[in-house]
């Protein structure tokens, strides 16, 4: 497994996930202490939820087909060290954001949903993940400008809100587990 591992991490875009994590500190550093703190937390949070959904692509496929490692081990592989790398920076950007608790987990609820919606569309059949992520930020972006606020802006006790968001995440989850099913399996 351990073949398997550096074959997939060589294989990751690198430069991609990087430049997301980087944007999102960059945008989280300047709203910071601002009016604008939670929106830019927001749209932080939407590129490192990016990250993992980019790692999903399994370029390596071919390499390490002859191996008997499983898609979802593959996956598993790829995107457990960009989600590492994508929850640690955004636990830093919580805490240096001065966004109240409520709005926090909040804003993190929306990270884990949007990235895990994001996973499971590059995990499509014939979908590439840079054009899942792509269509995942064009997404957000336009939510934000068509969606009422309840459904976007972090509020605490905002039931309905939050039900979109879980909702989301199920889904994103649920379509990603069946998607890193072996494709035999499938069937």
């Amino acid at each position: 497994m351990t073949a398997a591992a550096r074959v997939v991490a060589r294989t990751l875009p690198w430069g991609g996930i990087l430049l997301a994590g980087a944007a999102a500190v960059l945008i989280a550093a300047v709203t910071r202490d601002t009016a604008a703190a939670a929106l830019g937390l927001q749209l932080s949070g939407l590129l490192l939820a990016v990250m993992p959904v980019l790692a999903v692509e399994d370029p390596a496929g071919v390499t390490v087909a002859a191996l008997p490692v499983r898609l979802a081990v593959r996956r598993l592989l790829a995107v457990a060290p960009v989600l590492a790398l994508s929850a640690a920076t955004w636990i830093v950007l919580l805490g240096r954001s001065g966004v109240p608790a409520a709005a926090a987990s909040t804003l993190t609820l929306q990270v884990v949903a949007i990235a895990l919606a994001g996973m499971a569309s590059a995990a499509l059949p014939r979908v590439s993940a840079s054009a899942a992520a792509a269509a995942l930020a064009l997404a957000v972006a336009g939510g934000r400008l068509a969606l009422p606020a309840w459904v976007l802006e972090p509020r605490s006790g905002d039931l309905r809100g939050l039900a979109v968001w879980v909702a989301l995440a199920a889904a994103g989850a649920t379509g990603l587990l069946w998607l890193s099913r072996d494709p035999a399996a499938r069937r």
